[in-house]
C-alpha cells in the first residue's frame, strides 16, 4: 500500500491523456484509454513473427544449410520473444485500487513520456501518451505519491 501524504491528497483528480483520460478518485485509479488492444495486438503481432522465426530456424536445421535463413530466423525470432515476454509482464487494468499500487512514476525515453504504476505482481500498468498537462500530471505525482524510503 502507497504510504501517501494526507494533507496534500487532492481527489479527485483528471488529467487528458492521449485518446482518454486518468482519473485518481477516492480509492482507485481509472484509466480510459485503448490499452486492450494494443495489448493483443502487440501479442497477435509478436507471436506471428516468432512463429516465422521459428519455421526458418527448423528449416535450417532440418538440413537445407543456408545460413542466411538460420540468421533472418534468429533476427526476428529473438527480438519478438523478448517483446512477447516484456508484454506480458505489462498490465491492461482498466481499474486499479490505491491499496494495490506500490509506486506512480512520470518516466520518459526516446522523447515519449509514459507513466508507470507498479503493481504488486511485479506487473506495470504503463499509461502512454500523458504530454497533453504533463506539467500538472507531474506535479501531482509528486506531492501526491512520494517516492519510498
Amino acid at each position: 500500500m502507497m504510504n501517501l501524504n494526507p494533507t496534500t491528497y487532492q481527489l479527485p483528480a483528471t488529467f487528458p491523456i492521449g485518446s482518454g483520460k486518468i482519473s485518481f478518485e477516492e480509492d482507485r485509479i481509472v484509466v480510459d484509454d485503448n490499452v486492450k488492444t494494443w495489448y493483443w495486438l502487440q501479442l497477435v503481432s509478436s507471436s506471428c513473427w516468432i512463429a516465422f522465426g521459428t519455421i526458418y530456424v527448423s528449416n535450417f536445421i532440418t538440413g537445407s544449410g543456408d545460413y542466411a535463413a538460420l540468421g533472418l530466423g534468429l533476427l526476428v525470432g529473438l527480438p519478438h520473444a523478448v517483446l512477447f515476454i516484456l508484454t506480458l509482464k505489462r498490465s491492461a487494468k482498466k481499474e486499479i485500487a490505491l491499496r494495490e499500487v506500490r509506486s506512480v512514476r512520470l518516466r520518459g525515453r526516446a522523447g515519449y513520456r509514459y507513466l508507470d504504476i507498479k503493481l504488486p505482481d511485479r506487473r506495470v500498468r504503463r499509461v502512454y501518451q500523458v504530454d497533453k498537462d504533463y506539467d500538472r500530471l507531474l506535479e501531482y505525482v509528486r506531492v501526491n505519491f512520494p517516492p519510498a524510503s
